[in-house]
């Protein structure tokens, strides 16, 4: 029920779709091969990655024949879920590109059919939307099902939880394909990427810009911006800009945002693509594709009112196209720096950029079944480009973990990726303990991870008494 033989075919030969199907109520396909072909006696897999999902089904990695993904599972143990997959195309910076949903195998061949050891092959297409610029993605994929809906775990060597995202990172989208334009009369489509989803709408705001470059030239027609203006300085802004050309975009045309006021200040620059693309597949209409970036505001801009524009130099040319898309608000500085008192200091930095002042909690509020708020308070030393996931775990006598919780810092609102030097930010946790509770020898364990890489890697302590270790430890009160 895979399609086993069929695409294993493929591989090899080429299917001939003019041959007449002679036979009543029976398809037949035909594939031509060529001379001394050999068909391999199982779908190889070019990129062994092994990841176990709650000791219930093993991934063991996959191929891409073009812009298909073939997958390679296996039932640990009879599975009772009708397991589904969600995958996630996302770039370097950390970009979303596509997302899509479906039985990790076969459609007609669901989890819960699965004999257990056998390998099970599902094809997928890589999940991008049209659009996306050709290049290198990672793609994120978990199981999830009705019972576990925010996925299964993955499993360390030891057996822990290791979050529910399995992560490949040379995942190829080949070519950039134009997005269609809608037709006249049609509902207009949702011309963007898609958001994270702790991305709220209330914080986006879209420009369109008619700048008036040539045809062929690849001219921004909207951009959208997040978190919406009023910005200050140093702040960290999200941009997705949708273009339009007569061509497919190549690695030489470049691009930047501009500040455009009393001076210009370049706020980022970029590449239209990363790898060519055929530009006899681009529509002669012209298409529209995507980039998506990040910058910050210069932490010297003068409050007040400055345009925001797009400069656009195009390959094999001297010329340099400037358009101005909107006019946004610089408001001065919010932020604070001035390190306040903390009831347990610990003063650990991590990766060399990140400083725990401290913690604050109450003593009185550790005991059995309740929720333990704990603030910590963190000193930026130097700035980050990436965003850090925080966790605090509730350690018994054991080491074992007992009470945890992760987020993005202010959960979500204030990522590391965003804090400017010297700046002093403030987080709260809130860690349900279990109603079994040890009265002694209970430990704080703390730190930073990376949710976007493999193996959510965590930062190292560079000074501190925990030097040279991923977290820092406080004993919690008796």
């Amino acid at each position: 029920p895979m399609g086993v033989v069929p695409f294993l075919l493929s591989r090899v030969g080429e299917e001939d779709t003019t041959v007449p199907n002679a036979f009543w109520h029976v398809r037949v396909r035909h594939f031509r091969l060529p001379p001394n072909a050999r068909v391999p006696e199982s779908p190889p897999i070019a990129h062994p990655a092994r990841a176990n999902w709650a000791n219930t089904v093993e991934f063991l990695g996959y191929s891409q024949y073009g812009d298909t993904l073939a997958l390679f599972f296996r039932a640990l143990k009879p599975v009772q879920d009708d397991l589904r997959l969600h995958l996630e195309v996302w770039d370097e910076a950390g970009f979303l590109w596509g997302q899509a949903d479906a039985r990790p195998g076969p459609y007609l061949y669901p989890t819960f059919r699965w004999p257990v050891g056998r390998v099970v092959l599902g094809l997928h297409p890589v999940p991008a939307i049209a659009g996306t610029p050709a290049g290198t993605y990672t793609l994120r994929a978990r199981l999830y099902s009705a019972r576990a809906p925010a996925g299964l775990d993955v499993l360390d060597a030891a057996g822990n939880p290791a979050g529910k995202d399995l992560l490949l990172t040379d995942v190829v989208v080949p070519a950039t394909r134009a997005r269609a334009r809608p037709r006249a009369g049609a509902p207009p489509p949702d011309m963007f990427p898609p958001l994270p989803t702790t991305v709220a709408a209330r914080d986006i705001v879209t420009y369109t810009a008619a700048l008036g470059f040539t045809a062929s030239l690849p001219t921004p027609v909207a951009l959208r911006v997040w978190p919406r203006p009023p910005w200050e300085p140093g702040q960290r802004v999200y941009a997705q800009i949708r273009w339009r050309a007569g061509r497919p975009p190549s690695p030489e045309d470049r691009f930047a945002l501009m500040l455009v006021g009393p001076t210009q200040r370049r706020l980022v620059t970029g590449r239209l693509a990363a790898r060519a693309s055929d530009a006899a597949a681009w529509p002669e209409e012209g298409g529209d594709f995507f980039s998506q970036v990040r910058f910050r505001v210069p932490r010297d801009v003068t409050p007040g009112a400055w345009g925001l524009a797009v400069r656009v130099r195009p390959a094999r040319a001297d010329v340099v196209y400037v358009g101005r898309v909107a006019t946004v608000d610089i408001r001065p500085s919010q932020r604070v720096f001035e390190v306040p008192r903390v009831a347990y200091p610990v003063g650990a930095v991590f990766g060399g950029s990140l400083r725990l002042v401290g913690v604050d909690l109450d003593p009185a509020d550790v005991r059995p079944a309740a929720t333990l708020p704990i603030t910590l308070t963190w000193q930026s030393v130097q700035e980050v480009d990436r965003s850090y996931t925080a966790f605090v775990h509730v350690l018994g006598p054991d080491g074992r973990v007992i009470a945890q919780e992760d987020h993005v810092p202010c959960r979500g609102a204030c990522p590391t990726d965003g804090w400017i030097a010297g700046e002093v930010v403030q987080d709260r946790f809130d860690l349900k303990l279990p109603g079994q509770l040890p009265r002694t020898g209970l430990m704080l364990e703390i730190g930073l991870y990376d949710a976007a890489r493999p193996g959510f890697p965590r930062l190292p302590v560079s000074e501190g008494g925990a030097r040279g270790q991923d977290a820092v430890r406080v004993p919690l009160p008796p």
